[in-house]
């Protein structure tokens, strides 16, 4: 019965969410209002009882009370909505990120005989594989390319937040034994680019003076496209580093680390792979050629949504 309220909260948030990006893609949403949507929608998940009780020492934090475990579980969930949204700047990869990542929490899952979650996770890996194939080498011109939209990004990071949340919040439940292991790195691990590469990003646009919900080329793929991959190697470069994340902590917590040493050398990891991606780019106006050429790749699309919020405006 737990289980069932979880996953039925989950449900009504996620067509709430559904339906407001399939709003966006055809004639454009502001952002504040799909602000409010993902909070209504990451308010559903802690209101069926699921929301992160413990950080098992995490900068010397244990047991979390309802009031500072809400909050925080409500802003992580909105962060790795927007984290998938962003990271969808090129074919392919926010729907990689995810494979990787569904199939890093599927296995978690069915190692913890937690087979519900398992069959959702799989069940999406299995959607993601055809889409990526039709993503990335589907011809437009013969109508027969996938983009995922906002739809899609904002749908799938609801659904890995869910899926990170049961798993931190169900496995001690599932395995006593697990009640002391800081078992949600393991989760999220797989979800540290995106993430970190979203506050990143807004962090620059606040001390640049601007508005840091507003797009621009700062995300990660387009330093990499920057810095002269082409789209394929740039995606291949983010996804690997997520699976590496993942590995690397699923070793790391298997050796008894301490968390407060693995979250340093996440943190440290991420830290030193940008700063590598801020040296040696090309000049500004070829950086900004080539991301303009690589990026781009649904003019018919962006093209009707324009269209669309010029005859909203009229």
């Amino acid at each position: 019965m737990k289980v069932l309220s979880q996953v039925s909260f989950f449900i009504c948030g996620a067509l709430l969410l559904y339906m407001t990006g399939v709003r966006d893609d055809l004639v454009g949403v502001r952002y504040r209002f799909k602000f409010l949507i993902q909070f209504i929608v990451a308010s559903l998940l802690p209101a069926s009882g699921l929301w992160l009780k413990n950080l098992n020492g995490l900068f010397g934090i244990y047991e979390l009370a309802p009031w500072v475990g809400i909050p925080i579980t409500v802003l992580l969930i909105v962060l790795i909505i927007n984290a998938m949204n962003f990271i969808d700047g090129i074919d392919g990869l926010a729907g990689g990120l995810s494979l990787v990542s569904l199939i890093i929490l599927s296995t978690l899952f069915a190692f913890s005989h937690m087979w519900i979650y398992a069959v959702i996770s799989l069940a999406t890996a299995g959607v993601l594989i055809p889409f990526l194939y039709y993503n990335m080498y589907g011809k437009a011109e013969r109508q027969k390319k996938l983009f995922m939209g906002d739809t899609g990004s904002l749908t799938l990071g609801y659904l890995l937040a869910f899926l990170c949340l049961s798993l931190s919040a169900n496995i001690p439940i599932v395995i006593p034994v697990l009640s002391k292991v800081p078992v949600y790195i393991v989760a999220f691990s797989t979800l540290f680019v995106p993430m970190f590469d979203v506050i990143r990003v807004m962090i620059v646009r606040m001390a640049h003076h601007k508005n840091p919900f507003l797009p621009d080329k700062n995300h990660i793929h387009h330093m990499l496209l920057a810095k002269g991959y082409n789209v394929r190697k740039a995606m291949g470069t983010v996804i690997l580093m997520a699976y590496l994340y993942g590995i690397l902590n699923i070793l790391a917590l298997s050796r008894g680390l301490d968390i407060n040493l693995i979250a340093f050398a996440n943190l440290l990891i991420w830290i030193t792979f940008s700063f590598w991606l801020s040296k040696g780019h090309k000049t500004q106006a070829e950086a900004t050629a080539t991301i303009t050429a690589t990026t781009s790749p649904q003019p018919q699309f962006q093209e009707a949504k324009a269209v669309k919020m010029k005859e909203k405006r009229a």
